[in-house]
């Protein structure tokens, strides 16, 4: 870990600014990162503080913290920490449709990869970063333009408020706003006139200018209060776009000259689901990633520190949408996933799945991520991957300790260190999102195959005899820093190399069984033929005789 002072100098008058968008789990990272260098560091998130709310929103997927995301929490000084609130997971657990279950090892004994909560993190990294006097995290502030040729931004404030809300006979907070829609509880858009004298129900969607918007959800009776605001702008030596898959910042981007950026929803959803605990202990094997591959869609299920595990089916959108009643659901995970039926229970299962829409992955690629000195890219923003190779989070880290590294190597020049940084991580970030598209076909379905285990015990061999020599593909890329692009070129190599010797050794195999077991034959009639030739040959010596 570098010692960079996070102090702040009372001397400092001025000092670089940083605006960092979005308070996610790259986002709080980054700002740790910046905060070090005594960079005067602002992350602008649009949601409220999650670690004031009720009840988590968003994604939930859990997360897999491998050696990448390891060293950038080291950097910060919280990989002990984020590693005590992890259950290792030391190897793949495959359950059969028949229900035998048999265990793939990710690599040696001593490599695990880490089940991580994605929530816990994020609040572990945003109190990481209040730590630092020189950087602030201002919740509720919307992102509305960004100009990274001048590094300046527009900001929409939102405020919290409480409010008596008679008709619902509780007393509500009135909390800041979703942009997304996180329960089918969601049953109503209101519009509520706020005056100092009285709170009244108006027209459903009304879209007055003095009129405030509020969600109402009616199994918590909670109400997201936005409050309009006058947007601000916001001028700052540096842009950090860390605002996700959908970023508000990269949609400036795009419009800019010789930036090409692509999309990708794959047809695959995914839904979650719970496996709760059993007699106080887990209900399966904890030290696990537990997969059932159904060749097109599978479901897997990893540990939480409450002794459950969160399951996550993916299954193409159409297979989702044929399941519309319980007992469609019932009769469907009794045909492809018997052994877990009993485990996630009947009832949990037909209300569970029901409670929210499939969920859609989508993969991000761009051709720069970068614009001039003023703005950079990173995490999903940069490169959204489906999270098939448990690489989302870890790939997002990295990108943060290698811009750190780059800082370091360019002495916090900004001009030379955004280019490089677009430069090093491109090449890296496409490939692992290429690796994550494959690793969805091996997980749900490759493994399965006898010829596959085969292989991959071939390959565990030859890493034991050549440890330098030969790395399996998930060794690279889950337990050292080999760059993506690399590991994915060096596998490339190593199954031609793995493919050619088994041929080879196939085809000796095949001559020498042929030879072994018609060997004696061949022999026999040969000799059989020598001796019929030998024959005419005497007969016709005979008739030339005669003659």
């Amino acid at each position: 870990m570098k010692n960079t002072s996070a102090v702040m100098d009372s001397s400092d008058i001025q000092r670089t600014s940083i605006a960092v968008i979005g308070g996610g789990l790259v986002g709080s990272l980054n700002a740790c990162f910046l905060a070090k260098r005594n960079f005067q560091v602002d992350v602008y998130e649009s949601r409220e503080d999650i670690r004031m709310a009720e009840f988590a929103r968003g994604r939930s997927i859990n997360l897999a913290l491998s050696y990448r995301g390891r060293q950038a929490l080291k950097a910060i000084g919280l990989e002990d920490q984020i590693v005590s609130q992890g259950i290792p997971m030391r190897a793949r657990m495959i359950h059969s449709l028949s229900g035998k279950k048999s265990a793939i090892p990710y690599g040696t004994k001593s490599q695990y990869i880490l089940s991580i909560s994605r929530e816990n993190l994020n609040k572990d990294l945003l109190t990481a970063v209040e730590k630092y006097p020189n950087a602030k995290v201002h919740f509720g502030h919307q992102l509305l333009k960004c100009r990274p040729e001048t590094g300046v931004i527009t900001l929409l404030g939102l405020h919290p408020r409480q409010m008596n809300v008679p008709w619902l006979g509780v007393e509500s907070e009135l909390r800041l706003p979703v942009y997304t829609t996180a329960t089918r509880d969601l049953s109503r858009v209101f519009d509520l006139h706020h005056s100092s004298q009285q709170h009244r129900i108006l027209n459903p969607l009304s879209k007055a200018r003095d009129q405030t918007q509020v969600l109402m959800d009616t199994s918590q009776f909670i109400l997201f209060f936005r409050p309009d605001k006058v947007p601000k702008d916001i001028a700052c030596d540096l842009i950090l776009g860390c605002d996700g898959a959908y970023s508000t910042v990269r949609t400036h981007l795009v419009k800019k000259p010789r930036f090409d950026y692509s999309q990708q929803y794959i047809p695959h959803g995914y839904m979650e689901l719970t496996i709760p605990p059993q007699n106080g202990d887990f209900a399966m094997e904890p030290n696990y990633l537990h997969i059932w591959p159904r060749d097109t869609f599978m479901m897997i299920a990893l540990p939480n520190m409450n002794k459950s595990f969160t399951c996550t089916l993916f299954m193409p959108f159409e297979e989702f949408e044929k399941l519309l009643t319980s007992r469609d659901v019932l009769d469907f995970f009794q045909k492809y996933f018997p052994d877990s039926l009993h485990l996630i229970g009947k009832e949990a299962l037909a209300q569970d799945f029901f409670r929210l829409p499939a969920q859609p992955m989508i993969s991000v690629k761009c051709s720069s991520f970068h614009f001039n000195s003023h703005c950079v890219l990173m995490g999903d923003a940069a490169h959204a991957l489906v999270p098939f190779f448990g690489q989302g989070m870890n790939a997002g880290f990295e990108d943060c300790l290698v811009f750190d590294e780059l800082m370091d190597k360019f002495n916090n020049d900004f001009s030379m260190c955004l280019p490089e940084f677009s430069k090093f991580r491109i090449p890296d970030d496409h490939a692992i999102s290429d690796l994550s598209m494959y690793n969805y076909i091996e997980m749900r379905s490759h493994v399965n195959s006898r010829w596959f285990i085969f292989q991959k015990n071939i390959e565990r061999c030859l890493h034991t005899l050549m440890p330098s020599t030969f790395i399996p593909l998930y060794t690279m890329v889950t337990f050292s820093r080999i760059r993506y692009h690399e590991a994915m070129l060096r596998w490339q190599w190593q199954k031609k190399v793995i493919n050619t010797a088994l041929f080879f050794f196939g085809t000796l195999v095949a001559l020498s069984t042929t030879y072994l077991l018609t060997g004696p034959t061949f022999r026999s009639s040969l000799g059989c033929l020598r001796r019929s030739w030998n024959l005419v040959t005497y007969f016709q010596n005979i008739g030339r005789i005669s003659l």
